[in-house]
This record gives structure tokens, C-alpha cells and sequence, in this order.
């Protein structure tokens, strides 16, 4: 540093050119001593807390003194008045020349700079670029702030080279989630839940309006900026940013540290090698971070309007112009307390928050230790996201009703106590909205219980009978289903003015009629599952509906397909010693991480070009159910596995077409049914004797052979299926033709002859054609 001001020792001597030189060789090394006393000081006016113009002024006065310098020892004589514009200039030089390397000023710059000094290996030229689009982040707006943003990230990310774990796990996730159904699902909840919270907040409106009126509170809510059309104006503009982004492997919203800095791990798309899994993560990248980043940034735009129209209000300006100026304003330079308040308020829409619980458990199974990352990846290949959704979920219960009421009880109490500043709890406007989302949900519970009461939408459907459960599947009343042609008869017959009796009748079931897996909709499906629990436990005490609901809500959460991996891991292994069942858990988990690759696009295609539904090994082994599994979902091959039936023997059978796979993320088709299902089903609902429900008949046969020694023989797959069917069909046509006048205890006593009789039928045969005695 005091090299620099004696690289100007020959400009201060010049001015000083009347001088007479001193002739003492000690004085020139005391010149040198002093002007590097005096850097240190310079050192300490450089500094970014100083203006350039007051560290301007203080070099000067610093140069002055080093010119004093020259004149110690020499005779008393009148030096010429030194050239203020000189030393000024001189000052600038010594400036610019000694100022040190200034301290990273924003966030970009920070998070540069200190992956700089962990990664040796960056170019100069790259060092040079990463600075300077650092700065360019914060100095630009609009597009070319996102360029820069984008263009640092990429050179950030060019350094991080993927591990064969990495590539692994890259695979993987492109397997589960690169398929036209999940990216449906994801780019429709996301304004889904937006709207849902635009709902929730003219709850929210009136909750806030009437704190303030009565509480003197801060006006934290308003419906402003709620425009539907300017929604989905910046929702397709922001789907672009984001695809854009996830195609380069960058973050669309920028990166808030050094751990964020990841690259593609199939980043080339000139290797052979690696061009087509490349192509496959980008386009992963792009589909899913163009839905979440619309609806995020669409929702942090909206929010971010709604709190420059309060800022506006607060400050007490009027006249429609003034305050679409001061929204302009706020908008272009909103402060730092309104950013964060939008941006929790966007990543709980699109359920990215890493700051709540659900965050928080993501954090920690994420970074889990070394040995335990396989077995959690395995387990949780996605944590964040669904564990915000049950956090969310839950919010849209009475449980979010008190969550809210606590939340603003605290925060109205430290207001008042003059200890906000202080207080580290949720903001007067979060607490708002978790009540009004508890409210708004609770009302879907209570939609639900009504759907449910008149049988357009069905709960978990699950008895702990398998055989219950199937038989009423097979009547219209399989898990978590909405009935879409039953809402429209209920509907035409409201509007008629037929009453509510004639449309609850024309909402019953009938053969043909359409529904979806509501429970896709998740969080909305987790309140209306709570509220078809309730009604279908009526008659059971409030404890036990309370408990049953909690069963049935739990199970709808589990049944999310991000948790399939927990699904596979916990399912039940239904033969084997309790050691084997014990081992059989290690077992699954190996198995749920190996069937995780099969690639689920090309199931897609094997379930259009297949229409049955095809029987997977399970608890066979690890080999013959992972090759099952796989076997299952390959265009060409799924054929040869034998059809899945149901206890009735009718096959199952897949949504038809292009339409039915592709364009289908609800699985919306016909319901499967038979009259002899309804009748078995509405016996068992009516009179509660499950043993009625069919099940499927028994794989060996046992008779005397023709030595008369009693014999039991596995019956051959192709003519199980084919005796399933034949037993099946019996059974159909009989309890159809079953007279309606009978009571219900002589029905029962019918059907059970009936399946007496048709297993007998057809075993019977069996046994004739395996050469043993019939009797």
C-alpha cells in the first residue's frame, strides 16, 4: 500500500521544485518511513463507510502533511503555495491506486466471494466474470438482472462436477418424475392453491379490517391486486423464466448460499454418452421449475402489490394516481421486511418453505450422515415438498382455526406491549392467514361430509377386510373418488327445482358413470377425506368418528405417489415367521429403491398400448418382484404378465388411449361395477355381516388321485385364471338374478349357497381335468 503514495513521491517533488534538495542521505529514508505511517492512516479514511468526496478531502490534507515532510531540517525559507487542483488530483490517484479490495456489498457478491476462497480451481478470467455479474445482479432489473443472475449461476455450477451418486439419484428422479401425469398434477396445484388463497384472504380481509377498527392493529390484509387476469398474465410470463432456468440447471429465484451452487449432472449434450439423459433432466428442469417458479413468482408479485397498497394507505396518501405511483415505487424498491413477507407467502403456496416444521424435517433428512443417506434417499426420495403439504393440509383443518387464533393472540400482545420489534413469532399477516386457510379448509371438511352424504365423493374405503374393501370398489366405491356424473345429475336436479330429496336419489351410483382420484388434490383432499369420514362414521360415538377421521385423513396423506417409497417400505408382507417379516422391511427398502428407476413415461406408454392391468409379483423375492415390477411398465412386455382381477374374476382394466394416460393426471374413467358388487355391497353396508364379501378361490385343489391316495395340486396359472373367471362369472349371474323380495338375513343365506355351489362347480372341473375323483 505505501508503494502506491511512493509512486507519487516524483509528482509531490515537482511541485515542490523550488525546494532545495537536501543533501543528507537519511532524509529521504525518513520520507519513506512517514508516508508509510501515513498509508496505514489513508488505509483507515478508505473505507466504504466513507464518501469518496470526504475520503477526497482527507487524502489532500494527508498529502499536505507528506509535503511538510520534505521541508524538516531545511532552513526557514517561504515555500510557494502549494496547487490545491495538483494535490486534489494527486489524492484521486493515491485513492484509487491504495483503496483496498471493498467488501462484498450484497448478497450475490458474498456468496462469490466465498466460493472463491473455498475453490482455488476458478480461472482469472472466471473471477474476473463472477464479480462483475455479482454486482450486475443488484445494479440491473428485469431481464437483464435475470441474465446476469443466470449467467453467474451457470459458471458457479460448471464447477461442481456430479458424483456416480449424483448421477444416480439424477436418474432416478428423472425416472419417477418425468411423466405428462405428475407434471399435470404439479403445474395444476399451484394455482390451485393459489386461488385457494386469494379465497382465504377475503376471510382474512374482514378478520384484519375488524382487528383494526376494534384493536387499533396495522392493516396487514387486502384483496387489492387480487386480479385474476393479471394472475395468469404473470403466471405464463414467469413459466418461461422459470423453464428457462431449469433448463440451464439454474435457479430462477437466485441462490441464497454457497450450498445452493449445483450443476447439472448430465450437463453435456455433445457427449453420446450423455445427451440423452441430459435431455431428459432439462426437461425435467424446465417443466417442473416453469410450474413452480409461475406460481411462486406470480404470487410473490401479487403480495408484494397488496403491501405497497397498505404501505400507501399507512402513509395517509390519497388520489388514485399519487397511490399507483407509491405502488410503482414500492414495487421497484420494496423493502427488505415486505420481501420476506412475499416470499413466505410464495414457497407456502408452492410448499417450499424450509423454515417451518415441515422445512425443518426436510433439512435434517436431507443432510443426513453418510451411512443413512441411502436408506432416507430410499425412503423420502422427496422431503420438502410433501411433508409442506401435510403441514399445509393440516392448516386447511380446525387445527389451522387455532394455529391462527394462538399466532395472532401473541403477536396482538406483543404489539401492545411495545415489544414487537423484539418478537420472533409469526407476523400479524401470516397469523391471519393460517386462520382464514383453517376456516376456508374447514369448510371443504364440511363439503366433503355433505358430498359424501350423498354419494358423490367416497372416503378411504378402508375396513381392514381386503375383501370388504374390493367388493365395494367393485360397486363404485373405491378409495377417495369423486363422482363426476353424479355431481351433474345432483346438480340438473337442484336447478330443476325437483328438492333435495329427488337430487340426492339421482346422485346415487350408476352403471357408467365417471369419476377421478380426488385425492391427488392434495392438501384440498386431506379436509374433504376428514369430512367423508365423519359422515361415513356417523353412527359411531364422537370419539370414535374422531379417531376413524384422523385414520382415514393420515391414510389420504400417505397415498401421495411422492411417498411411495415409505409405501413400498412399510406395506404388509402377508406370509413368513416374524423374523422373515422383520428382515422382509430391510428387504423392501432394497427393493422400493431398485423398482424407483423404472422409468414411469415408459409405463405410460405400457398401460395405453396394454388396456388390462397387469398382476405384479409381490413378497416372491427381491429378483421376481423387482423384474415383475419392471416387466410391468415396459411398452411390448407388460402382456405376458397375467391380468389382475378382481374377487369377482372381472379384469381390471387400465384408462384407454391417449387421453386415458397421457392427458388423464386424475385418472379420471369409467368406474368399475357390476349389479352383483352393489347388491353384495349395500347387504354388507345394511346389516354389517362381512362375511358375505367374495373372495378370490383358493390356488390348489385336493381329491384322491386314481390310486385313491389323497392328493393336494397347484392349480396352473392359465387355468387359475380361467376357474377365477369362471367362479366369478357364476357368482355374478346368480345374485343378480337373486329376487328383491327376500329379507336380508334369507339373502344372505342365498348368496352364501350361491358361492358354496360355484366354488364347488368349479373345482370340480379342476380336478376332472388334473385326473382326480370328483365326489
Amino acid at each position: 500500500m505505501s508503494g502506491g503514495l511512493n509512486n507519487e513521491a516524483d509528482e509531490i517533488a515537482e511541485i515542490n521544485k523550488d525546494v532545495k534538495p537536501r543533501k543528507v542521505p537519511t532524509q529521504e529514508e525518513k520520507f519513506i518511513q512517514s508516508v508509510r505511517a501515513l498509508s496505514k492512516k489513508i488505509a483507515k479514511v478508505e473505507t466504504e463507510k466513507v464518501p469518496s468526496d470526504q475520503a477526497n478531502r482527507e487524502i489532500s490534507s494527508l498529502i499536505r502533511q507528506v509535503a511538510n515532510i520534505i521541508d524538516e531540517g531545511n532552513p526557514t525559507v517561504a515555500n510557494p503555495k502549494l496547487d490545491n487542483k495538483a494535490l486534489s488530483d494527486i489524492a484521486h490517484d493515491v485513492m484509487e491506486k491504495t483503496r483496498p479490495n471493498p467488501k462484498p456489498a450484497t448478497l450475490q457478491e458474498k456468496i462469490v466471494e466465498k466460493y472463491l476462497r473455498e475453490n482455488k480451481n476458478v480461472s482469472p478470467k472466471d473471477i474476473d466474470t463472477l464479480r462483475q455479474l455479482a454486482k450486475d445482479v443488484t445494479r440491473l432489473s428485469g431481464d437483464q438482472k435475470l441474465d446476469a443472475d443466470f449467467a453467474m449461476q451457470k459458471i458457479l455450477n460448471s464447477y461442481e462436477k456430479s458424483t456416480v451418486w449424483g448421477k444416480m439419484q439424477a436418474i432416478r428422479y428423472i425416472a419417477m418424475l418425468l411423466n405428462s401425469g405428475t407434471q399435470a398434477v404439479n403445474a395444476i396445484s399451484g394455482p390451485m392453491m393459489a386461488t385457494t388463497g386469494s379465497a382465504a384472504d377475503v376471510l382474512g380481509t374482514m378478520i384484519d379490517i375488524l382487528m383494526n377498527k376494534t384493536l387499533k392493529t396495522q392493516r396487514t390484509t387486502t384483496l387489492y391486486g387480487t386480479n385474476p387476469l393479471a394472475f395468469i398474465a404473470r403466471y405464463f410470463k414467469n413459466a418461461k423464466v422459470g423453464g428457462k432456468a431449469g433448463w440451464h440447471g439454474v435457479n430462477p429465484s437466485g441462490i441464497q448460499g454457497t450450498n445452493e451452487i449445483r450443476g447439472l449432472a448430465f450437463p453435456s449434450l455433445k457427449n453420446p454418452l450423455t445427451t440423452i439423459p441430459s435431455l431428459a433432466e432439462r426437461t425435467l428442469g424446465a417443466v417442473a421449475k416453469g410450474a413452480d417458479y409461475a406460481t411462486y413468482k406470480s404470487v410473490f408479485d401479487s403480495e408484494i402489490i397488496k403491501q405497497a397498497r397498505l404501505d400507501a394507505r399507512k402513509q395517509g396518501i390519497r388520489g388514485n394516481q399519487n397511490i399507483k405511483n407509491h405502488i410503482e415505487q414500492f414495487k421497484n424498491n420494496p423493502p427488505e421486511e415486505a420481501i420476506l413477507e412475499a416470499d413466505r407467502i410464495g414457497k407456502n403456496t408452492t410448499f417450499q418453505r424450509s423454515d417451518r416444521t415441515g422445512g425443518k424435517i426436510a433439512n435434517f433428512l436431507n443432510s443426513a450422515p453418510g451411512v443413512l443417506e441411502v436408506p432416507v434417499k430410499t425412503v423420502f426420495p422427496f422431503v420438502r415438498t410433501p411433508v409442506n403439504i401435510a403441514s399445509t393440509a393440516v392448516t386447511l383443518t380446525p387445527g389451522g382455526i387455532i394455529k391462527g387464533l394462538f399466532q395472532l393472540i401473541r403477536h396482538v400482545h406483543a404489539e401492545k406491549a411495545g415489544k414487537l420489534a423484539d418478537f420472533k413469532g409469526a407476523s400479524q399477516r401470516e397469523a391471519i392467514r393460517n386462520l382464514s386457510l383453517g376456516l376456508t379448509g374447514s369448510g371443504i371438511g364440511v363439503l366433503g361430509w355433505y358430498l359424501s352424504h350423498v354419494g358423490i365423493i367416497t372416503g378411504a374405503n378402508d375396513s381392514g377386510d381386503k375383501d370388504v374393501d374390493a367388493i365395494r370398489e367393485q360397486a363404485g366405491k373405491g378409495k377417495y373418488r369423486f363422482n363426476t356424473s353424479a355431481l351433474s345429475r345432483y346438480m340438473n336436479s337442484m336447478l330443476n327445482g325437483d328438492g333435495e330429496e329427488a337430487a340426492i336419489k339421482a346422485a346415487k351410483y350408476q352403471q357408467g358413470d365417471k369419476q377421478f382420484d380426488y385425492n391427488k388434490m392434495q392438501p384440498f383432499a386431506f379436509p374433504a377425506a376428514i369430512g367423508a369420514s365423519l359422515e361415513n362414521n356417523k353412527d359411531q360415538t364422537v370419539g370414535g368418528q374422531i379417531w376413524e377421521a384422523s385414520q382415514d385423513s393420515a391414510a389420504s396423506l400417505l397415498g401421495m405417489s411422492s411417498l411411495k417409497g415409505l409405501q413400498d417400505t412399510f406395506q404388509p408382507q402377508y406370509g413368513g415367521t416374524q423374523g422373515e417379516k422383520t428382515v422382509g422391511i430391510i428387504s423392501r427398502l432394497v427393493e422400493s429403491y431398485f423398482k424407483s428407476f423404472s422409468p414411469s413415461a415408459g409405463a405410460q406408454e405400457a398401460r395405453r398400448q396394454d388396456p388390462i392391468q397387469r398382476k405384479v409379483p409381490f413378497n416372491d423375492g427381491l429378483i421376481p418382484d423387482v423384474k415383475g415390477y419392471f416387466q410391468s411398465r415396459t411398452p411390448g412386455m407388460s402382456q405376458a404378465l397375467p391380468p389382475n382381477k378382481t374377487t369377482l374374476g372381472q379384469n381390471k382394466l387400465n384408462a384407454p388411449g391417449i387421453q386415458g394416460q397421457y392427458i388423464n393426471p386424475y385418472k379420471s374413467d369409467v368406474a368399475p361395477y357390476t349389479e352383483a358388487a352393489r347388491i353384495i355391497s349395500d347387504l354388507i353396508d345394511q346389516t354389517g355381516d362381512t362375511s358375505i364379501a367374495p373372495s378370490v378361490p383358493e390356488k390348489t385343489v385336493t381329491g384322491k388321485d386314481k390310486t385313491g391316495k389323497s392328493v393336494t395340486i397347484p392349480i396352473p396359472q392359465e387355468r387359475y385364471l380361467k376357474l377365477h373367471e369362471e367362479v366369478g362369472n357364476e357368482i355374478i349371474k346368480n345374485v343378480t338374478a337373486m329376487k328383491s323380495s327376500l329379507s336380508n338375513e334369507e339373502k344372505i343365506a342365498e348368496i352364501k349357497k350361491i358361492y358354496k355351489d360355484a366354488r364347488k362347480n368349479g373345482r370340480d372341473k379342476v380336478k376332472t381335468e388334473l385326473g382326480l375323483q370328483v365326489n
